[in-house]
């Protein structure tokens, strides 16, 4: 079968994912003091073809994070650009 007939029979088959991949942006950090940290971002959309890749599939959202703890506090820059990576947990049942 030739290469294209594949590829399309791969992509027309659902299947799940079992992660997700995502690339933000930090737009902002605020520093409330006493170890309280927010930070603030969006999707990458462009700057290069990879973002471009990226922002076909996740095109809009915002992801806002408080962080407490302190080695933490300045792993985040703004203007950076991180990745995410999105995995489904087993439920937990609590007792």
């Amino acid at each position: 079968m030739p290469l294209n007939q594949s590829l399309n029979k791969l992509k027309a088959k659902s299947y799940k994912m079992r992660t997700l991949k995502a690339k933000f942006k930090v737009g902002s950090t605020t520093d409330f003091g006493n170890d309280n940290l927010e930070v603030k971002m969006t999707p990458v959309i462009g700057g290069s073809d990879e973002n471009k890749s990226f922002s076909k599939y996740t095109p809009s959202g915002d992801l806002r994070l408080h962080i407490t703890n302190p080695n933490a506090l300045d792993f985040f820059k703004a203007g950076k650009e991180y990745y995410l990576e999105f995995t489904e947990t087993d439920e937990v049942k609590l007792l």
